[in-house]
């Protein structure tokens, strides 16, 4: 799967912004979508991953500040430039310090604006050094100082290369650890005034459930603890790019690639189950396509141990998921139903996408999930004329309304797609031979 160009969203109500925007961006070699408001970006993100996303403030059903906040919560967040003509120093501060990477007033001079955001975009690709990178560590987490004992970018035994991602609970960097001289991916629980017991329950949760698993196709936790009144996680770097950036709508990926990768993926996944847990929140984003191509689980940030009373670490009533991902019973708030059928759902949506470069199922969060539990999705062939019908198939069989219905394990899954690959093979045998 190779790499695509770089990725950009205008988020705009006004289209004329918008136009002039998206192709002053073009010009400094983006491909670019465009929404809006923040409804129609979130469907759009939903189904790319952007290197870039641009947003207005001000916009009807959901506005810019809501947004941005959202794409900060990813694990690998997109570059976030504010394009507004709102100027208020405490909304300012406030997007600031959450993570937005820059603020532009309107009006701008297009040439001028997409050239600063590509150099934006340039320099969170590109791998700053450490003494570069220590002034975000320490700002990020809140602190003025570091230990007296350790130089400024350490952080224990590990050191501090660059900042690699960052979500609402958590910051991730690349960092080295000492003590066995390997890289690693620190994440670290920010300890602002927003802290809360739940969020650092979820944290701890997340790495004792993680580290209780052995996979290849699973991202490992090497280390948790706590230092400098900082509570951390250290776990396997994974140098790649997330699933979501091989989803283009421009071209279609290779059934036999598609099914190699979901094979591996329900491989790793019915080894999680096979030891009571389930991840919960599957989508291209959280899965990582490594140096080597084979995919890894990262994020296990709402996973279950399944039989465990208390598994619910989110807010009561909240819905546990991202919408597109997720199966009937979690878009119903069923919890006492989600298990490792819930996975093979969210896996078919994701095979699915593989297959068509589309969702199954989009419009507004609200609209989505109302499919996903009273409509049944569209055929990939309708999308995809000639896609195998045995993948057609399962694909579909993974997204069944009813539990029952779909397959009964992600072992189940692995030797139906494992079928399809050798019967594949020897077609291409065949073919060879004939020619």
């Amino acid at each position: 799967m190779g790499v695509t160009e770089l990725q950009a969203l205008v988020v705009d109500d006004d289209a004329i912004a918008r136009k002039m925007l998206a192709f002053a961006l073009e010009q400094e070699g983006f491909r670019c979508d465009s929404a809006e408001d923040g409804l129609q970006a979130d469907a759009k993100i939903a189904q790319r991953a952007y290197d870039l996303v641009v947003t207005d403030l001000k916009m009807p059903n959901k506005h810019g500040h809501s947004l941005a906040v959202d794409l900060l919560g990813m694990e690998r967040p997109p570059v976030i430039v504010i394009h507004t003509s709102v100027d208020d120093p405490r909304l300012t501060k406030d997007l600031m310090s959450r993570g937005v990477d820059d603020i532009m007033y309107k009006p701008v001079q297009p040439a001028a604006f997409a050239a600063k955001a590509k150099s934006l975009v340039s320099r969170r690709q590109n791998d700053r050094p450490a003494a570069a990178s220590t002034e975000s560590f320490n700002d990020s987490l809140g602190s003025t100082e570091m230990s007296a004992k350790t130089s400024s970018n350490d952080f224990g035994r590990y050191r501090i290369i660059r900042e690699a991602g960052r979500g609402n609970m958590a910051t991730v960097y690349l960092a080295t650890d000492l003590r066995l001289d390997r890289d690693v991916a620190l994440k670290i629980l920010r300890t602002d005034g927003d802290e809360t017991i739940a969020s650092f329950d979820r944290f701890q949760e997340e790495a004792k459930t993680a580290a209780t698993l052995s996979h290849s196709g699973i991202c490992p936790v090497y280390d948790v603890g706590t230092f400098d009144g900082r509570h951390y996680i250290a776990m396997g770097f994974v140098e790649g790019h997330p699933l979501s950036r091989y989803i283009s709508s421009e071209r279609l990926q290779p059934e036999r690639q598609v099914a190699l990768v979901v094979r591996k993926l329900a491989k790793a996944l019915n080894h999680a189950h096979e030891r009571g847990i389930v991840h919960r929140d599957l989508k291209p984003a959280n899965i990582m396509i490594n140096s080597d191509g084979q995919p890894v689980i990262t994020d296990f940030g709402l996973a279950a141990r399944m039989g465990e009373a208390n598994v619910q670490l989110t807010q009561a009533g909240q819905l546990v998921g991202t919408p597109a991902y997720m199966s009937p019973e979690q878009a119903n708030g069923e919890s006492e139903l989600i298990g490792p059928a819930s996975d093979v759902y969210s896996l078919g949506v994701i095979l699915y996408q593989l297959l068509t470069s589309r969702l199954p199922f989009d419009g507004s969060v609200v609209k989505v999930i109302y499919k996903i539990i009273s409509e049944d999705p569209e055929p990939p062939s309708k999308h995809r004329p000639n896609v195998d019908s045995g993948l057609e198939d399962l694909c579909l069989s993974m997204m069944a309304k009813s539990i029952e219905d779909r397959p009964p394990s992600m072992q189940t899954v692995a030797d139906v797609l494992g079928g399809f690959l050798t019967t594949a093979g020897r077609r291409s045998k065949t073919t060879a031979v004939a020619t």
